[in-house]
């Protein structure tokens, strides 16, 4: 079993994202460059093939910092970038940890950090019985919105859709800034 790194604009990596059930957007190409710009850090996949395609796959963030390396399968923010699989193999998981956890050894890391994938059964299989130490355990939530903006506003408690409807009627406008609004907010 060969793992690879490979750079995350592979043109493989897409098309096996759009044919795993468990991908979510963090492992996505452009959710991994827009962190890599962000944070100034060494963004790849660790992968396995089997006849050239594919079949295991885990982000990797490297951050190089004046203290040491840091080691994520997803940095920042409750991102969830384990391992995902065309096919599902306990052994090629198990792999791409420990290959993984040596590289991050090899380079004396100060941390290697993995978010397991709140969709995995295997991730929950695998964590479940690693001896790896030491780990915590997070509870997530994942909400399907409805279609209809009336709908959505019966899921808010009270007073919030009192007060969307108050701001929408008040003209209150939201605007997306992104370099802008950190120059402004550190003067």
């Amino acid at each position: 079993m060969k793992i690879e790194k490979i750079n995350i604009s592979d043109q493989q990596v897409i098309p096996f994202l759009a044919k795993v059930d468990e991908s979510l957007f963090y492992h996505s190409p452009a959710y991994l460059a827009l962190l890599s710009e962000h944070l100034k850090a060494e963004a790849f996949y660790l992968v396995i093939k089997s006849n050239g395609i594919i079949n295991s796959l885990m982000p990797v963030m490297v951050k190089k910092t004046q203290i040491g390396i840091v080691y994520n399968s997803l940095a920042y923010y409750g991102s969830n970038g384990s391992i995902l699989q065309r096919n599902e193999s306990y052994a090629e998981f198990a792999s791409l940890v420990a290959f993984y956890y040596n590289l991050a050894e090899s380079e004396n890391a100060l941390s290697a950090t993995i978010i397991s994938n709140p969709l995995s059964i295997l991730d929950q299989k695998f964590w479940g019985k690693s001896e790896i130490t030491p780990s915590d355990y997070r509870i997530g939530q994942i909400t399907e919105l409805p279609q209809r903006e009336a709908d959505l506003m019966d899921l808010f408690s009270k007073p919030r859709p009192r007060n969307i409807r108050k701001a929408v009627n008040s003209g209150v406008n939201i605007k997306i800034m992104h370099e802008e609004a950190l120059s402004y907010l550190s003067t």
